[in-house]
């Protein structure tokens, strides 16, 4: 057979991959983009805009390109009218889009958290990346869970579990105890992956 090659007029999407410094909760696939927000820090906002990152394989274009995707409602648990979806494009002259998310900011999430699943679809503009073409964006009134692999590293080291103290994994992670260490801690900068 003859050995394949990238074809510059094809032009792609998918969203971010994983790496080790992304978290991925038990009970999904690889592959799978998630990103978290908390009202925590700004409680009395009725609503945030949140930019799902996508990102193109292939070459940059003077307009600007829809991206296409559609909601996966077996895994979203977000209620109607709990989020808006402003936009979905790659910008001119970039390789990095978004999907502009508008959550709000119910009473609610301060006892759950919501979730909105998106997969990309193929378009006239664009056709779908091998890989990464799902996305969950989840958000609630709560401390998220630690997104770096350091500052999971950190938590476990203060918990009392039957986890190394070096440990990245999120199998004891729990809100309250997160709560307690940052109020004991005076731990301001939880969320600073550097």
């Amino acid at each position: 057979d003859d050995i394949g090659f990238y074809n510059e007029e094809y032009n792609s999407v998918r969203f971010p991959i994983s790496t080790l410094f992304s978290w991925e909760p038990s009970g999904y696939d690889a592959g799978v983009f998630f990103a978290a927000y908390s009202f925590i820090e700004t409680p009395f906002i009725d609503d945030a805009i949140y930019d799902l990152p996508v990102m193109l394989i292939g070459q940059q274009s003077n307009v600007e390109r829809k991206v296409s995707y559609r909601i996966d409602e077996e895994k979203s648990t977000a209620p109607a009218g709990s989020y808006n979806i402003l936009g979905a494009v790659i910008p001119p002259d970039t390789t990095v889009g978004y999907i502009r998310v508008q959550i709000f900011n119910r009473e609610e999430l301060n006892d759950t958290t919501y979730q909105l699943s998106l997969i990309l679809q193929e378009s006239d503009q664009l056709s779908l990346g091998l890989e990464c073409v799902n996305a969950i964006l989840s958000w609630n009134n709560s401390i998220p869970m630690p997104s770096h692999n350091n500052l999971r590293r950190t938590y476990n080291m203060l918990i009392k579990s039957s986890l190394n103290f070096i440990s990245t994994s999120t199998a004891n992670y729990s809100p309250n105890a997160l709560k307690a260490i940052v109020a004991a801690l005076g731990w301001n900068d939880w969320d600073d992956q550097e």
